[in-house]
């Protein structure tokens, strides 16, 4: 399993981690046990939720929520020019699994939101995540 934005992804965790410890806990308390897999730009990988931490792993089957969505897509939720609810609207973003998993997931990402603006190497990874939504090879 490898790939720019599975490296992006798993790098933006280990950032979480190291640098907003506080805001990890709480983003893997929310996310539990449940898993998301992950379809974006062509890359499939799943996020699994433990007790004490969060991992990118290999694509499993079974995953509790799935998540459809490119790096463009992504980039424009990031950046505030695109909302969720316009990107689902606007089929650039698909998230399926129970109500009560979707809204589980949701304070995680929220969670991980709120650290990662805290991060001092945050910005550097969402620059990397910018130039592969736009194309650029640097």
């Amino acid at each position: 399993m490898t790939g720019p934005l599975v490296a992006l992804a798993t790098d933006a965790l280990d950032c979480l981690a190291r640098e907003h410890s506080a805001a990890h806990r709480l983003m893997c308390a929310r996310l539990g046990a449940r898993s998301l897999a992950i379809a974006l730009d062509g890359e499939q990988f799943t996020i699994a939720g433990g007790h004490d931490r969060v991992a990118i792993v290999a694509p499993t089957a079974g995953a509790t929520l799935t998540v459809r969505t490119d790096a463009a897509t992504l980039d424009d939720l990031l950046s505030g020019e695109l909302t969720v609810v316009d990107a689902l609207d606007s089929d650039r973003l698909e998230l399926r699994g129970a109500i009560d998993d979707l809204v589980a997931a949701f304070g995680a990402a929220a969670a991980f939101l709120r650290g990662a603006v805290r991060c001092l190497a945050m910005p550097r990874l969402l620059e990397r995540l910018h130039h592969h939504a736009r194309g650029h090879t640097s």
